[in-house]
């Protein structure tokens, strides 16, 4: 899970602060999971 979510998603989004990444991070779970 971690491996699919740090390659296919954080590395190809452009994070400006820790709670842009948090958002990222949040979006991907209720997308994907």
């Amino acid at each position: 899970f971690v491996s699919s979510l740090s390659e296919k998603w954080i590395k190809r989004q452009a994070h400006v602060s820790v709670k842009d990444l948090e958002a990222s991070i949040e979006y991907y779970l209720e997308t994907y999971n």
